[in-house]
């Protein structure tokens, strides 16, 4: 059994599920929560197999390191692939918490999951190449995921969700730039 895929294919096949589903329905959210939770017992598999014997390498179709796709699982991999998962099962399901069905956004799940894809493929990775396409699918999702519009934050302030985070960014950049004025006079 190739254990080290998984991490990358259930996140994968369920953002590509959750693309064809079509609008946001309580079906579409069991999908994205049980196979969150289907992630997260993955990781701990892969954590104990790592734990008790050793890292597990995957040559993906059998291709040699320097010509192919090369997959490492080793402690530290596991561990982190372990607090992505939670951290992605608590994210959806805080999401549930906070948007209705007929609120949420359609690509929110489905970005979600392409998101712990590429963050999963991150640690899994066995070289710099796989490293940068795993930045790649990880910054595509996370850009699309801010710029998904906040639709009941849209009625009640009259303002696109992304605004809120420009002006705290701005913010924090201004009182940066005062706290680093401020030292460099007083030394």
């Amino acid at each position: 059994m190739h254990l080290v895929i998984l991490p990358l294919l259930l996140p994968l096949l369920t953002a590509v599920t959750l693309l064809f589903w079509g609008r946001p329905s309580p079906g579409r959210r069991v999908l994205a929560a049980v196979s969150a939770a289907g992630q997260l017992a993955v990781a701990g598999v892969l954590l104990w197999r790592t734990y008790t014997g050793g890292p597990l390498v995957l040559p993906v179709g059998n291709w040699s390191a320097a010509f192919g796709i090369v997959l490492v699982a080793d402690l530290l991999a596991a561990v982190m692939v372990g607090l992505s998962s939670f951290t992605a099962l608590a994210a959806v399901l805080y999401g549930f918490a906070e948007f209705r069905p007929a609120v949420e956004h359609p690509l929110r799940l489905t970005l979600i999951q392409f998101l712990v894809a590429g963050i999963n493929l991150a640690f899994l990775t066995g070289d710099l190449f796989n490293l940068f396409v795993a930045f790649e699918v990880m910054l595509i999702a996370s850009y699309a995921l801010f710029h998904i519009p906040v639709v009941g934050l849209e009625r009640e302030q009259g303002v696109r969700g992304d605004q809120h985070h420009l002006v705290r960014r701005s913010e924090e950049r201004r009182v940066g730039e005062e706290c680093r004025c401020r030292w460099w006079t007083c030394h």
